[in-house]
């Protein structure tokens, strides 16, 4: 649970009236309720009637939080008035109830607010009582149109695993989106002492996953894991010949290496008959300069892709890469048709002050939060790429300025990274996600910029 929920709760301890509802209701007691469609259409601010079968539950605590479905979708209940006695009686999964309540949202996950002040929602216990099996979504592309339902996703691959407050958070790929679920320790399923708990904890990056929980919205989809099943599979294997990121680092330059990952982006240079790569693996993080390909073979390497490409070990200007470009002596690549991985960003806004720390994170997708524009230069040629200067300044310590771009060439002029960048004014506050490259200084090739506020 978020602060902010967590906030809602303790004030809906100290101050709400629970409403005593302890007799069935034959037929509802508020009326016809609406279907599914209807209540998603509703405006938020509505008062709405709704039923279903709860089929999950947090833990009581002077109400009750509920996830409820019926045949065609899924409901969220936060802070349903209720006494402890009704929770263990009345509110079991399974049950039927129907609720009348205040609906709103919050962060994107459509909710009906049970402790609306002034709107407190009531509800009342119907006949019947029905389990639903986990819906199986083919990708994680399809999780928003099934919010708050029970639902399963196979073959999902770990990219970070993370615990904050009460909860376990672990980014999951599919090659195609990247999203944050969670293990939340209110649920009754799944407390800290849990064996899903301790799974998902105890998950590595590169892990095969199959899971069931309800789809919760957190911004962008974030599964409410009530099961998991760890494969006997990690999809970070080196072949024999490859060499581990660790050995990469340790090689001399000139060197010839052999590298493989997964593509997180490549640059458009495909007019010149190659293009560059940005590859990370559990470890760290590639950049393949110029490597050789036809149209055909270009259209194959789309972030997600399992590569293997041979170069030669180059240093420029601080940037550690792989040279395919060398006369006489190109790069080579081949696809390895196994899994599909993205990573997730690394939130390295901290390491800002720290440059020996931060280079440690070469190449790799990361994140920088709260930065303040100081200049953003005009291209020089029409769509060429831009430049602005940015700072970070601590709560302790000395402000670091540093210049990143938009490389147009990664992000074209009709890109909307490109368009924010090129709108930035001195004084705004932004946060950024890109590929940290070296250029003496790291120097961010920006791919997402948000605009946070305005001086």
């Amino acid at each position: 649970m978020s602060f902010k929920k967590l906030v809602k709760t303790l004030c809906f301890g100290l101050v709400a009236t629970v409403a005593l509802v302890l007799t069935a209701c034959s037929g509802g007691k508020f009326g016809k309720s609406l279907t599914h469609a209807e209540y998603m259409s509703a405006k938020d601010g509505e008062t709405v009637v709704i039923e279903g079968y709860i089929q999950a539950r947090r833990t009581w605590w002077n109400g009750a939080v509920l996830y409820l479905q019926d045949d065609n979708g899924g409901y969220f209940i936060y802070n349903l008035p209720c006494t402890e006695d009704q929770y263990k009686n009345d509110l079991k999964v399974g049950n039927k109830i129907q609720v009348k309540g205040y609906k709103t949202s919050w962060q994107g996950e459509v909710e009906i607010q049970g402790d609306q002040a002034g709107k407190e929602a009531e509800w009342c216990k119907l006949s019947g009582t029905k389990e639903y099996p986990a819906y199986k979504l083919g990708n994680l592309v399809f999780a928003k149109e099934h919010q708050n339902e029970f639902v399963e996703y196979e073959n999902l691959v770990v990219a970070n695993v993370y615990e904050e407050g009460r909860n376990v958070y672990y980014d999951v790929t599919d090659g195609d989106d990247v999203f944050t679920f969670c293990v939340e320790t209110y649920m009754e399923q799944t407390p800290k002492t849990s064996t899903v708990y301790t799974t998902v904890a105890g998950l590595a990056k590169g892990d095969v996953i199959n899971v069931k929980g309800f789809q919760y919205i957190y911004g962008t989809p974030q599964l409410h894991t009530t099961e998991i099943t760890k494969q006997n599979k990690n999809v970070f294997g080196k072949r024999t010949g490859v060499l581990t990121y660790e050995q990469y680092l340790a090689a001399e330059a000139g060197a010839k290496v052999k590298i493989s990952g997964y593509i997180m982006d490549k640059q458009d240079s495909i007019a010149y008959g190659n293009t560059t790569l940005y590859i990370a693996d559990k470890d760290g993080a590639y950049f393949v300069y110029r490597l050789p390909v036809t149209q055909e073979q270009y259209n194959k390497l789309v972030p997600g892709t399992h590569v293997e490409v041979e170069g030669y070990k180059s240093v420029w200007e601080g940037e550690i890469e792989v040279d395919a470009s060398v006369a006489g002596n190109e790069g080579t690549f081949e696809i390895l048709n196994d899994y599909r991985y993205l990573p997730s960003a690394f939130d390295a806004t901290s390491l800002l002050t720290n440059e020996e720390e931060l280079l440690k994170h070469r190449d790799q997708k990361v994140a920088f939060k709260g930065l303040e524009v100081l200049n953003v230069q005009k291209p020089k040629a029409e769509g060429g790429d831009i430049y602005f200067d940015v700072k970070y300044t601590p709560e302790t310590g000395n402000a670091v300025t540093l210049t990143f771009c938009v490389e147009s060439s990664l992000r074209a002029a009709s890109t909307e990274v490109y368009k924010t960048v090129s709108a930035l004014k001195n004084g705004d506050k932004v946060n950024l996600v890109g590929y940290l490259y070296i250029y003496d200084k790291p120097q961010l090739h920006t791919i997402e910029c948000v605009v946070l506020a305005n001086k």
